[in-house]
């Protein structure tokens, strides 16, 4: 049935289609966008590194998209990059390469295309549900942040986890950050509500000693 409606007419439906063969993990399509993406990532001796294809060809976009591509698709390597890697469930990459998700983090590094990578595991985490991912990519969003200013996107990634973790855990989060004077009044509207009595608490009073100081 989603693979007759690959051919829709509508592009929605479509695209929709696609998404939930992506989840689909033993289907044919599934299987060749797996095959694509572990072109693009190598893990040896503790350094994970991206191998992307010369040019991004059709038939590249097809088993990706699992669409047919379009006449003005995308050649940007770093779209497909992401493309690619955010359909992948993450346990895979713990699979190949025998690592947790906090040693695959680290093997990332601060390589030209790191921050990429972080993002589409995320997206990937999210899309899969694979929730044991959820804390080290914030921890690693978190390290980096205290290294350099994050760009937009890593920031949105990181707020769409944290809005997804269960309240006592993304409410500890956002102590952490009020208790260093890191205010983020975007990070307090990710969470869940309503918040817990201690944490309603713990904010007001963080803001009364933010304001004294």
């Amino acid at each position: 049935f989603l693979e007759q409606a690959l051919e829709d007419r509508g592009e929605s439906v479509r695209r929709e289609a696609a998404q939930l063969l992506t989840r689909l993990t033993t289907s044919p399509q599934a299987l060749l966008l797996l095959a694509r993406a572990d072109e693009l990532l190598q893990y040896e001796n503790g350094k994970l590194t991206v191998a992307l294809p010369a040019s991004i060809e059709k038939a590249w976009i097809h088993d990706v998209t699992m669409l047919k591509p379009t006449e003005n698709e995308s050649t940007s390597k770093s779209y497909w990059l992401h493309q690619a890697l955010s359909r992948v469930p993450p346990i895979h990459w713990e699979e190949r390469f025998s690592a947790s998700p906090s040693k695959i983090l680290i093997a990332i590094g601060e390589s030209e295309w790191s921050s990429e990578v972080a993002n589409a595991l995320a997206a990937a985490a999210i899309l899969h549900t694979n929730t044991r991912w959820f804390s080290p990519l914030m921890d690693w969003y978190t390290q980096r942040a205290e290294a350099s200013p994050s760009n937009n996107e890593d920031v949105s990634s990181y707020y769409a986890l944290l809005s997804r973790l269960p309240q006592q855990e993304a409410e500890d989060r956002v102590r952490q950050q009020l208790a260093r004077q890191d205010y983020s009044l975007q990070s307090v509207r990710q969470l869940p509500t309503p918040w817990s009595d201690k944490f309603s608490v713990d904010c007001l009073q963080s803001l009364k000693d933010h304001y004294h100081a």
